[in-house]
């Protein structure tokens, strides 16, 4: 009996869900930062709070992982999940459907510094991109957010490109081994300067190059199963830079 051919892709459909687990994700823990302030500011019986977020906890968990099912029922033909991004560790269904939704089809990005800047983790003068209110941004916001997403889900429990992330913040350190501040300043909301090349600024540096790396190869697996042709980043392709990376598989 021939096997019925898998239903096309809806991406339409899968932004909705994918948008609406992580819209259930962060009303779960605005939830849970609700009720503790409740007990630290306003006195809320503890044992009350407890009761409370419990119960929240095991509807609104219920609601995500009835969203990532379907995700993943949406996904589960698409080759490059089949063949790639299932096995990584760290990558989800709802990350995965994030990048069919908002990358969209792969065949538009020629090169993946295309699809970088689509997903806004180009420069400008030197800096990531802002928004800027009222103009409309020309890459996708939803696109950088799962990006980020998706390094911070490496961070925490990927093998492969949590060593990547490692030693580029070690790299980093030894590179700039002291903070100094930012030429024009930049300010805090309290008023006091942001230094570069400080904790947290090598942090973000190390997060978005697994960030940019991860996508290199999601654009990279994604063309050659589509059977389109794939290139080297810019980088490396006219300027010479060295030190291919490859794919993490696990």
């Amino acid at each position: 009996m021939r096997r019925a051919a898998p239903t096309p892709l809806d991406r339409t459909e899968l932004r909705v869900l994918v948008e609406a687990y992580y819209d259930v994700q962060q009303m779960r823990l605005e939830c849970e930062n609700r009720i503790r302030a409740a007990v630290e500011r306003q006195g809320l019986d503890p044992e009350k709070a407890k009761a409370l977020q419990d119960w929240m906890d095991e509807r609104l968990a219920r609601q995500e992982a009835e969203l990532r099912s379907m995700v993943k029922d949406r996904i589960r033909s698409e080759p490059v999940w089949k063949l790639w991004l299932k096995d990584v560790k760290g990558v989800g269904p709802c990350i995965a459907g994030g990048l069919f939704a908002w990358a969209g089809d792969l065949s538009r990005f020629d090169t993946v510094s295309k699809l970088w800047a689509y997903a806004g983790l180009h420069t400008v003068d030197g800096l990531a991109p802002r928004r800027q209110r009222g103009q409309k941004a020309n890459w996708n916001p939803r696109l950088r957010v799962l990006a980020w997403k998706a390094a911070e889900s490496f961070v925490r429990c990927g093998d492969g490109y949590r060593r990547l992330y490692l030693e580029e913040k070690e790299r980093l350190r030894r590179l700039h081994p002291e903070p100094v501040p930012w030429d024009p300043p930049r300010l805090r909301r309290d008023g006091t300067p942001l230094l570069r090349f400080s904790g947290g600024h090598l942090d973000a540096m190390a997060r978005r190059k697994v960030a940019k790396v991860f996508l290199a190869h999601y654009w990279q697996r994604g063309r050659e199963l589509a059977g389109l042709p794939t290139r080297l980043p810019y980088v490396i392709e006219v300027l010479g830079h060295t030190g291919v990376i490859p794919v993490v598989e696990r």
